[in-house]
């Protein structure tokens, strides 16, 4: 697949995640809102509720090949940096040698902005004249 198709993907899962999020909130009684009370129960079981579409996430971005996954998490740094020059940024990145595993949860960490920061890294492509499928 394309890796312009996963980017479209991960920004639609994004609004999922979030009616995940809300829909676990009402469940255990908070609002979002007001923020957590760390330490309390309810905040507790928010915390720690299974969230089955962020699971299926992780397995999804499991499955693409390390080469895939590196260059998701470019991108996303590239619309949050405004870093413009996506080819330095995936060689830095390289220059890391992190695990898939450390790469996943990377961008899993800042899923409460992929629709941003996917939208501008990928605008930040394009800008290069450059096609994110051959990056």
């Amino acid at each position: 697949m394309p890796l312009s198709k996963h980017l479209f993907y991960l920004m639609r899962a994004s609004f999922l995640l979030d009616a995940e999020d809300e829909g676990i909130a009402r469940e255990v009684g908070i609002d979002l809102n007001e923020g957590l009370d760390v330490g309390s129960q309810t905040s507790n079981d928010y915390l720690f509720s299974r969230r089955e579409i962020e699971a299926k996430i992780y397995e999804y971005l499991d499955n693409l090949s390390e080469d895939e996954v590196l260059k998701i998490e470019a991108i996303m740094y590239s619309g949050r940096d405004d870093d413009n020059n996506i080819v330095s940024l995936i060689k830095y990145l390289k220059s890391f040698d992190d695990s898939k595993e450390t790469m996943i949860s990377v961008i899993m960490s800042k899923r409460t902005n992929w629709t941003l920061y996917f939208s501008k890294g990928a605008c930040n492509v394009f800008e290069q004249g450059r096609d994110i499928d051959t990056l």
